[in-house]
C-alpha cells in the first residue's frame, strides 16, 4: 500500500515554535515516535516510545494520529468487515500540536503539550495503534524526493510538513511504505474441516494453511507481517474478509 498521506498546512502556532524561513528537505524528513499512551485526565501530555536515543526537542511541531483500532463484524458471512461503531476512537483522525517539555520515563518519553488535545487516541492491546511524528515547520520549502521510512506496524507510513510555498523537484513515491500486504504463503486446498471459501481463518503455525493472509490494515496487523501475533479480531487474519 502506499503511505497514508502527504499533508500540507499553514497553522497559527506558538512563536516559541522551531520555525524555519526556508526549508530544503531531502528524502524522509519527518522523526517517528510509537505512541503509548494520552494523559485523559488533563489532555495536554502523551508518552511514546523514543527509538534509538532520539529525543523530542522543545518546541518541536508534532502529529498526533490514530494509525489503527476500532471494531468490526467478525461473523463467518459476507457482513464480515463492516465497521461497528463503538468507540471515539477513529483510524485516521490526527491533530497537530507543539511540544513544550520532556521527561524520559524508563524506556519511554512524556511529551507535555502548549494546547489541550482535541481527541482521544490509544494504542491499547490488541489492535489499536498511534503514533506522533516531528513535523518541519517552514515558510519555503524545496523537497528532493528520497527515501521514506515505511510503517513497521507501531509507526512510520506518513509523511508530513506544514508550509507557506512547496516547490517538489521531482516524483514523491510512496509506493510500499504504507499498511503492508499479505504474504505470499502455499496454501493447500482440502484441508479437512477448514473452508477454503471462509471470510475468517486463523494462521495456526502447526497447520497446513488453506486461506491466504490478510492484508494489513486499520483494524489489525496479521502475523505474517513480521508480529510476533496477530492483532486481527480474534486472531483471525487469514481468508478473505476484510
Amino acid at each position: 500500500m502506499k503511505g497514508i498521506v502527504v499533508l500540507l498546512a499553514l497553522l497559527s502556532l506558538s512563536t516559541a515554535v522551531i520555525f524555519n524561513d526556508t526549508c530544503d528537505l531531502v528524502g524522509s524528513f519527518n522523526e517517528y515516535y510509537a505512541g503509548v499512551s494520552v494523559d485523559l485526565e488533563f489532555g495536554n501530555s502523551l508518552t511514546v516510545t523514543v527509538p534509538n536515543g532520539l529525543q523530542v526537542p522543545n518546541n518541536t511541531v508534532i502529529m498526533i494520529i490514530q494509525m489503527q483500532g476500532g471494531e468490526i463484524d467478525t461473523s463467518e458471512s459476507p457482513e464480515y468487515g463492516t465497521v461497528q461503531e463503538s468507540d471515539e476512537i477513529f483510524p485516521g483522525r490526527y491533530e497537530f500540536n507543539v511540544v513544550t517539555n520532556v521527561e524520559l520515563v524508563s524506556s519511554n518519553t512524556i511529551a507535555c503539550l502548549e494546547y489541550l488535545l482535541e481527541h482521544e487516541y490509544s494504542s491499547r492491546a490488541p489492535n489499536y495503534r498511534f503514533q506522533i511524528i516531528s513535523v518541519p515547520f517552514c515558510n519555503d520549502t524545496i523537497i528532493t524526493p528520497g527515501s521514506w521510512t515505511p510503517w513497521n506496524g507501531i509507526s512510520g507510513g506518513v509523511v508530513t510538513l506544514i508550509t507557506q510555498h512547496l516547490k517538489i523537484t521531482g516524483d514523491i513515491d510512496l509506493s510500499g511504505i504504507g499498511f503492508r500486504g499479505g504474504i505470499d504463503i502455499q496454501v493447500q486446498n482440502n484441508v479437512a474441516g477448514r473452508d477454503k471459501f471462509a471470510y475468517r481463518s486463523m494462521d495456526n503455525p502447526s497447520q497446513a494453511p488453506s486461506n491466504a493472509v490478510k492484508g494489513e490494515g486499520f483494524i489489525g496487523s496479521p502475523r505474517q507481517s513480521q508480529q510476533e501475533f496477530s492483532t486481527y479480531p480474534n486472531g483471525n487474519d487469514c481468508a478473505r474478509g476484510a
